[in-house]
This record gives C-alpha cells, structure tokens and sequence, in this order.
C-alpha cells in the first residue's frame, strides 16, 4: 500500500462525506479500516480537532458537498 492508495483511499472517503455518509468520523473509519497501520491514531486527533474545531469543521464539509456535488 502507497501513498496512491492512501490519496484514493481518502478521495473516496470524503466523497461518501460530502453525500453525508457518515461524515468526516466516518470518512477517517473508512481511511483507518484500509490503511490503520498506516494511520494510527488518526481518529483521536479528528475526533480532538471535531470537539475544538467542530463548526468550522462543519462549514468545511458543507463547502466540499456544494463544490463535489453528489458525486456518484
């Protein structure tokens, strides 16, 4: 697993985001059932940056849903 994996591997997941597929929590499990060997961790510092950071985190997926459109 390279790097390509890991880019493919998020597109996919921020794609499944932005159609409110389970949001960025969800988006990050997804990177972390592929590549958690890759990504320890991960989850603690998005679920640290949700509770600082949750509005803007917010504002963030809304822009990317309006700009990805439904992407399927």
């Amino acid at each position: 697993m390279g790097f390509e994996d890991i880019k493919n591997g998020a597109k996919d997941a921020l794609g499944n985001a932005a159609n409110g597929e389970g949001g960025l929590n969800g988006a990050v499990d997804g990177l972390q059932e592929q590549h958690g060997d890759k990504l320890g961790g991960l989850n603690e510092k998005v679920d640290g940056l949700q509770e600082q950071h949750g509005d803007k985190l917010n504002k963030a997926g809304d822009f990317l849903k309006d700009k990805l459109g439904n992407n399927e």
